[in-house]
């Protein structure tokens, strides 16, 4: 059993910070990570003096990136766009579904089940799928954004029967608006089945939110964005019941385009880094140069410094972001004022803790070992999974 020595690094668990640190991988574990090595013949020594060496970063909410969308019909579109996420460190991701026509969104389901049975059975030579976001298609469609709305559906038991028995075991957080007709009822079965039920594109009121998190909802989806009803001095609404409930965890797109920077900082300030996600809602065009793109939808999207827009959004929404998780992790330290072994933690122990993935999200032994390698500036260097490197890009 050959081991991979990383030696001579930064190393952020993210709990603890090796300035020096060790990292031992066998046999597609963690086998010791600190500050002394002790030699064994055989061993694969690679010296990362002044990189950092980091958990392989988790991508929770995203749909595509690089001129790809999980929603594009194939195989080879999922597989696409799990190559595209090692460009950003990131070793596991939830492809999410946004609206469209049901039968895509039917047949986008078994891609991606398709997909994660192929690395199941071969391994991953790309980032690993870890679960389903149905992010839509059961909002509010005055909360829409960037989504068709003939796309949106009421939901009622016949539709999220359907839907959520099609994602299968992988299926980890469904998308809920209270406040519709049908809300309330689509957030007890999303419950019974032991999903997270995730608040968003929603004109929820604080009254109406408390009464779900009630029930056991306790995620907002990107939080500021989507619609979501802001604070009033009478009217706190969505973004204060996700400010003021302790039991809500909060994703965040941390590109200073979503939310003002102020408003992520304030986030911080009341979340602290054990109840903030960082996400990347990222989408086909992210990673690309300024243009304008057609969408695997046949809607067209226009890319201007960083920032997506479609012609049929409502006006001033924008259309998911063009991040990177790398570069959501550095913003957060540098924007909004979090430790880079805290803003680490958004981006692996806390995704990881909502999913489930009890081996993966932090360099411990015994955990699977998904790691990434960057410079200082927090540029993907290496990535590692299951204990091999994994060709970048």
């Amino acid at each position: 059993m050959q081991r991979i020595v990383l030696k001579g690094g930064r190393v952020i668990t993210p709990w603890v910070v090796e300035e020096d640190g060790v990292v031992i991988l066998a046999d597609g574990k963690i086998q010791y990570v600190g500050g002394e090595y002790q030699p064994q013949e055989g061993d694969q020594v690679l010296d990362v003096t002044g990189k950092l060496v980091t958990p392989g970063l988790i991508d929770l909410h995203i749909h595509g990136g690089g001129g790809h969308d999980v929603m594009g019909g194939t195989v080879e579109d999922v597989i696409a766009v799990a190559k595209n996420e090692l460009k950003a460190g990131v070793t596991s991701f939830v492809p999410s579904l946004y609206a469209t026509k049901w039968e895509r969104m039917l047949n986008s389901l078994d891609k991606i089940n398709e997909t994660y049975a192929l690395q199941q059975q071969n391994g991953c030579a790309e980032s690993q799928i870890v679960g389903i976001y149905l992010e839509a298609p059961f909002m509010n469609p005055l909360a829409r954004g960037g989504q068709p709305i003939e796309a949106i559906r009421k939901p009622i038991p016949e539709d999220y029967h359907q839907i959520m028995d099609r994602a299968g075991d992988l299926l980890r957080l469904v998308l809920v608006a209270p406040e519709v007709e049908g809300g309330l009822e689509l957030t007890r079965e999303v419950l019974s089945r032991g999903l997270i039920a995730a608040v968003g594109h929603s004109e929820a009121s604080y009254e109406e939110v408390v009464e779900a998190v009630s029930l056991g909802l306790d995620q907002a989806v990107h939080t500021f964005n989507g619609g979501n009803t802001g604070i009033t001095k009478r009217l706190p609404g969505l973004i204060g019941a996700a400010l003021n409930l302790d039991e809500i965890y909060c994703e965040l797109i941390c590109d200073g385009i979503h939310v003002h920077q102020a408003n992520m900082q304030l986030l911080y300030k009341l979340k602290s880094s054990d109840k903030i996600i960082l996400i990347t809602d990222a989408v086909q065009p992210a990673g690309l140069p300024d243009g304008e793109y057609d969408l695997s939808d046949g809607r067209r999207v226009r890319v201007k410094n960083n920032t997506a827009t479609t012609c049929d959004a409502m006006e001033g929404n924008l259309y998911g972001s063009c991040l990177g998780l790398n570069r959501s992790v550095k913003n957060m330290v540098q924007m909004v004022g979090a430790t880079l072994p805290e803003a680490i933690k958004m981006a692996t122990v806390n995704p990881a803790r909502r999913l489930g993935l009890t081996n993966k999200g932090s360099l411990l032994p015994g955990n699977d070992a998904d790691l990434a390698v960057f410079s200082p500036e927090l540029e993907v260097e290496r990535v590692f999974i299951a204990g091999r490197e994994i060709a970048i890009g």
